[in-house]
C-alpha cells in the first residue's frame, strides 16, 4: 500500500456512535456476527453493516486482529445508490481503512 494514507479505525461504544462519530468509527457486536461502521472516504455520512463469520446473509467478513487495531477481509467494496458506480474500495487491516 505506499504511498497511501490510511485513516485509522476508531473503535465506539455501540452502533448508534458509529452513526454519529468520525470517519472510520467502527463497532464490532458482542456475538461478533456484525461490524458496524462509518464510511472512511471523510466526504458523506454513511454508515453500513457488514456480516461476519457466522453471522446472517450470504456474503461475509473474515474479523482478524484486536478489537482495537482490526482487520476484515475480504475488501469493503461501497457502490453508490445506483449500485453501479463505486464509493469507496479498499481494505481494513490492523486497524486501518486503505483504499
Amino acid at each position: 500500500m505506499f504511498g497511501r494514507r490510511g485513516v485509522p479505525a476508531i473503535p465506539v461504544a455501540d452502533p448508534a456512535a458509529v452513526r454519529k462519530g468520525k470517519p472510520g468509527s467502527f463497532f464490532i457486536s458482542k456475538d461478533r456476527t456484525e461490524f458496524y461502521l462509518r464510511c472512511p472516504c471523510g466526504r458523506c455520512d454513511k454508515s453500513n453493516t457488514l456480516p461476519l463469520e457466522g453471522g446472517w446473509g450470504s456474503y461475509v467478513w473474515n474479523l482478524s486482529g484486536t478489537d482495537t487495531k482490526p482487520s476484515l477481509s475480504p475488501s469493503i467494496h461501497w457502490f453508490e445508490r445506483d449500485g453501479v458506480r463505486t464509493h469507496w474500495h479498499g481494505w481494513l487491516t490492523d486497524g486501518e481503512f486503505l483504499g
